[in-house]
């Protein structure tokens, strides 16, 4: 019989973004390296917002298959990064490294190191929450009970598998009732705890 161990998390609804501000940097440049510079300094510094009208509705792709993450024609390969909304504290600045030690020095933040230590970047662009419940699941040290490659029992995207699959998230993304019940079926005894309304007296 399969013994399960259940572990108890809150999930929530974070974003996580540490958007790099790009520099063409100093020194002297290799006879190799200008090409290179002279394409970089052609498009503007730092990253560029991809924008709601790329990633807004699923396309079809191969096999008339919907991909969420695929991009239009002629879009492919078009942004690097997407700026972090304003309302939101950049984890590397100076704000998000204040808040950081003040969480530490209060004892608030004891649980990063542990999802430090599992961090994994999404494989697919509409896998942030299969990718954040992975990097929870290993980090909670719950045994999957399944083959991830080889000898090893590992969390990832792609066996995360009960209430939905990576298929069908690839298609229609992941909300947040599916999130909770992929966590609990997945041996985490999860709690969900929306955010606020912005409108006060809308559920």
């Amino acid at each position: 019989s399969r013994a399960t161990t259940r572990s108890r998390f809150v999930a929530a609804a974070p974003t996580f973004a540490t958007p790099r501000q790009l520099s063409g940097g100093g020194g002297a440049l290799s006879s190799s390296s200008r090409p290179v510079a002279a394409a970089f300094h052609a498009f503007s510094v730092g990253p560029r917002d991809a924008g709601a009208g790329l990633f807004a509705h699923a396309q079809a792709v191969g096999n008339g298959r919907l991909d969420l993450g695929a991009a239009g024609p002629g879009e492919a390969g078009r942004f690097y990064q997407r700026t972090l909304p304003a309302a939101q504290v950049p984890f590397s600045s100076l704000e998000g490294r204040r808040l950081f030690r003040e969480a530490l020095l209060e004892g608030t933040m004891e649980n990063y190191f542990f999802l430090a230590e599992q961090f994994r970047t999404q494989d697919e662009p509409s896998f942030c929450g299969l990718s954040t419940l992975a990097m929870v699941l290993n980090a909670l040290r719950i045994d999957p009970m399944r083959t991830w490659k080889g000898v090893w029992r590992w969390f990832n995207e792609q066996n995360l598998g009960c209430c939905t699959g990576p298929e069908q998230v690839r298609e229609v993304g992941l909300s947040f009732d599916m999130f909770k019940c992929l966590a609990g079926c997945n041996g985490a005894d999860a709690v969900g705890h929306r955010a606020p309304s912005q409108v006060e007296g809308v559920a």
